[in-house]
C-alpha cells in the first residue's frame, strides 16, 4: 500500500507537474486503499504461494534421507528462492502500473514487462544500483544509532550486558526507520523508470529540466536502448500528431 500510494503521487508530479492537485497523497492513498487493493492482494498472494511452497520444500529437505533426495530438494530450494527474489522485483514495478493507470495486477505485469522489452530499459532496471546504495545508508543509519545507544547505555552506568543490548536494539531500531524511509526513494525511482520508458514527452513538457538531465544520462551510459526507444516511441507520437 505504502509504495502504491508513493507511486501514485510521484505519477502525479511527473504526469501533471505544477498542476498536480495539493492533496495528491492523500488521493493517492485512497486508491490504494481502494481501488487497487485487490491488485496488491493479488501480488503478495502470489510471493506467498511461491514462500509457502518453499518453506514445504525446505522441510522436506531437512527430513530426506539419502543424498539424490537431498540433492533434488536442494535444487528445487534453490529454484523458488530465485523465483521468489524475481517476483518480488518485478512486482516492485507492477504495482507501479497499477498506481499509475489503475489496472489490474495481472494487465499490469503484462504491460510492464512488454514495456521494458520493447523500449530497451532492460539494461537500466539491470544495473539499477539503488537498492544496493539505500540498504548502504540502512547500515549506516543502524550503525549511528547503535553508537547513540552505547554512549546513553554508558552515561547511565549501565553494565557490559545492558550496553550489548542497547548497541543490538539501536542498530534493530535505526535500520528499521531508514529502511521506511528508504522505501519512499525506491518507489519513487520506479515510478520515474515506468513512467519514462512509457512517455518521455510528457516529462519534456511537465518538468523539463529533471528531462534534460535524465535523457542525457540516458544516452550517456545507454545510447543503443536510447535508440530502441525513440523507434519504439515513434508510433505513439505520430498519433499524437
Amino acid at each position: 500500500v505504502l509504495h502504491v500510494t508513493v507511486a501514485g503521487a510521484v505519477g502525479a508530479w511527473y504526469f501533471q507537474g505544477e498542476s498536480a492537485p495539493v492533496d495528491t497523497v492523500k488521493r493517492s492513498f485512497h486508491r490504494a486503499a481502494t481501488y487497487s487493493l485487490g491488485s496488491i492482494c493479488l501480488g503478495s498472494l502470489l510471493v506467498a504461494i511461491v514462500k509457502t511452497v518453499r518453506a514445504l520444500v525446505s522441510q522436506a529437505r531437512s527430513q530426506a534421507e539419502g543424498g539424490f533426495a537431498q540433492c533434488m530438494l536442494c535444487c528445487v530450494d534453490c529454484l523458488l528462492g530465485c523465483l521468489d527474489r524475481a517476483m518480488q522485483y518485478f512486482n516492485h514495478y507492477a504495482y507501479t502500473r497499477v498506481a499509475l493507470y489503475g489496472v489490474g495486477f495481472v494487465q499490469a505485469a503484462s504491460e510492464v514487462w512488454q514495456m521494458i522489452r520493447s523500449k530497451g530499459m532492460e539494461a537500466v532496471v539491470r544495473d539499477d544500483l539503488i537498492g544496493n546504495v539505500l540498504f548502504f545508508g540502512c547500515l549506516i543509519g543502524g550503525a549511528i544509532s547503535a553508537f547513540l545507544g552505547c554512549i546513553i547505555a554508558f552515561a547511565s552506568g549501565g553494565t557490559a550486558a545492558m550496553v550489548i543490548l542497547a548497541v543490538i536494539l539501536g542498530f534493530i531500531v535505526g535500520f528499521q526507520v531508514m529502511q521506511a524511509t528508504t522505501e519512499l526513494v525506491q518507489s519513487a525511482t520506479a515510478t520515474i523508470f515506468v513512467s519514462y520508458c512509457d512517455d518521455p514527452d510528457t516529462l519534456a513538457r511537465t518538468h523539463p529540466a529533471e528531462f534534460k538531465r535524465i535523457t542525457d544520462a540516458y544516452t550517456r551510459f545507454y545510447p543503443e536502448a536510447m535508440g530502441e526507444q525513440q523507434r519504439a516511441n515513434a508510433p505513439s507520437q505520430m498519433r499524437r500528431v
